[in-house]
Parts: C-alpha cells; sequence; structure tokens
C-alpha cells in the first residue's frame, strides 16, 4: 500500500523539480535579454 502512495510522491516531486527548473532557466533567459539592451 505504501509504495504506489511513494511513488506518487516521487512523480510529483520531480514534476516540481522540473517545472521549477524550467522556470528558472526562463527567468536567467529574460535576466540576460534585459542584460542585452
Amino acid at each position: 500500500m505504501l509504495a504506489p502512495l511513494n511513488l506518487s510522491q516521487v512523480s510529483a516531486r520531480r514534476r516540481m523539480l522540473t517545472a521549477g527548473r524550467a522556470t528558472l532557466s526562463q527567468w536567467e533567459g529574460e535576466n540576460a535579454r534585459a542584460d542585452q539592451y
């Protein structure tokens, strides 16, 4: 019973991590663009 819950938690955490990385890279890209101007 615990295995499925742990798996779902891990997948959710991975999704959050990947989403955070995507937003972070987007943020850095916007900052670089602002620096160019």
